[in-house]
């Protein structure tokens, strides 16, 4: 049988809330939810109609599909307690190898939903693209079947690419939310209507991310090599040391590589 049938949750943070509730809402079972908290273990599985337990070393997992969504760091040391009997085991990491799942199950794989979550907003999964990878055929068409529940947007990828890809969502989520989290605190401290940015931030996207040769597209002071702007700027910025650091950091990348170096600020 290619199809999942069970799903349990090892994990009740932003990625398995979201993943349990769109799993739920169509229609696949939901069977455990583990967390160390039990409360957290408690609040997702009241959502989705499944067992909560907060110790896994008494607990055989028996799903068809076995998901665990926890921090990377701490991923060994909660299955090293578990037991999985003839589940399909599943991480949910881009960094993580796939192949270290293979000591605690016969069958495991990689689930991936390439999207930023949080517990407090639901996840339209329709536009994310969720990225598989297994150890055998007829799990990858399990989690194949299972993915197309939830999106079209289903691709197969090994480790190594899909490290290249979370990398770059480091890069172009985490980066550009701190980036535009701290410029929207220095337009509120400075009692600027954050409105008035609004159009420039879409039109930034579409130069920087829709564009071939979009570095091509790079303006401002320090593709220009206007130091005098560019100082005057960070005087200005002393007292808001966060933006001021953003601010002279990119500026010297930017200066390094319009203009070979030329500048140290």
């Amino acid at each position: 049988m290619n199809t999942i049938k069970s799903i349990s949750f090892i994990g009740s943070g932003n990625v398995a809330t979201n993943l349990a509730r769109a799993f739920y809402a169509a229609g696949v079972p939901i069977d455990t939810i583990y967390s160390n908290t039990l409360q957290n273990a408690e609040t997702l599985a009241g959502i989705v109609d499944a067992e909560a337990i907060n110790d896994i070393e008494n607990h055989v997992f028996t799903s068809d599909l076995v998901v665990v969504a926890l921090k990377d760091d701490v991923l060994d040391k909660v299955l090293s307690k578990a037991t999985i009997k003839g589940s399909l085991l599943v991480h949910t990491s881009g960094s993580i190898d796939t192949a270290t799942l293979k000591k605690y199950a016969g069958n495991y794989g990689c689930f991936y939903p390439f999207q930023t979550f949080r517990k407090e907003v639901e996840t339209d999964f329709s536009e994310v693209h969720i990225f598989i990878e297994s150890n055998s055929e007829e799990s990858t068409l399990k989690l194949y079947n299972l993915a197309r529940i939830l999106t079209s947007k289903v691709v197969e990828m090994n480790s190594y690419d899909r490290k290249s890809l979370h990398i770059a969502g480091v890069g172009l989520n985490n980066f550009t939310h701190f980036i535009l989290s701290v410029t929207r605190q220095y337009c509120i401290d400075n009692h600027l209507k954050t409105e008035y940015l609004t159009n420039l931030l879409t039109q930034t996207v579409n130069n920087s991310f829709y564009i071939e040769n979009a570095l091509s597209m790079q303006t401002g002071p320090a593709r220009r090599g206007d130091l005098e702007v560019i100082k005057d700027h960070l005087e200005r910025l002393k007292n808001a040391p966060k933006y001021r650091k953003i601010y002279k950091t990119i500026s010297q990348l930017i200066l390094d590589e319009f203009h070979d170096e030329k500048y140290k600020l």
